[in-house]
């Protein structure tokens, strides 16, 4: 731009707590500076921007979904590749959004959940062809099209067992 301007950004969730507040700030930034020099650009655009300055900034291998997710809001289905991200809607009907908001619970338990360690060393392991790895994130893909077909069926209770069986 042909002038700057400030920004003051300030977060109260605490550092690593899995909320993905700092990419959705990274989305932010760069949606502020997209609109600011009226470029227009997609969602997608602005998601892999955001995703290249938080990896940048971070200076670790991170993934994506927290740009995305931040960008496209709502409920959808991300794929992630090689190539370009995938992100389809899911169309949920309003009983399943109720079910969903009145059986889902959210806690801060005070654990960091730091990306630098596990998920490197995650990409290190499947990158090596390790069998118990590269199994591992197979299932981790095969829960995530169940937890989409049992959420888009409002099969909540299938959800949480989806999602329990992924760690999350």
């Amino acid at each position: 731009p042909n002038r700057g301007f400030d920004l003051y950004l300030e977060s109260d969730a605490p550092v690593g707590t899995g909320l993905g507040a700092s990419g959705a700030l990274s989305a932010l930034v760069v949606a502020l500076v997209d609109n600011y020099l009226g470029l227009h650009s997609t969602k997608h655009h602005l998601a892999e921007t955001a995703f290249e300055i938080s990896r940048s900034i971070q200076g670790v291998k991170v993934g994506r979904q927290d740009e995305y997710s931040a960008v496209f809001g709502g409920c959808n289905f991300m794929e992630f590749g090689r190539g370009p991200a995938t992100v389809v809607p899911l169309r949920l009907e309003p009983w399943i959004i109720g079910e969903l908001e009145y059986h889902a619970l959210l806690c801060y338990t005070r654990k960091q959940r730091l990306p630098d360690f596990a998920v490197n060393e995650h990409i290190e392991t499947f990158l090596q062809g390790r069998g118990e790895t590269v199994e591992a994130l197979g299932r981790l893909k095969e829960l995530a099209y169940e937890c989409r077909d049992n959420l888009l069926r409002g099969d909540i209770p299938a959800v949480a067992r989806n999602l329990h069986e992924g760690g999350l």
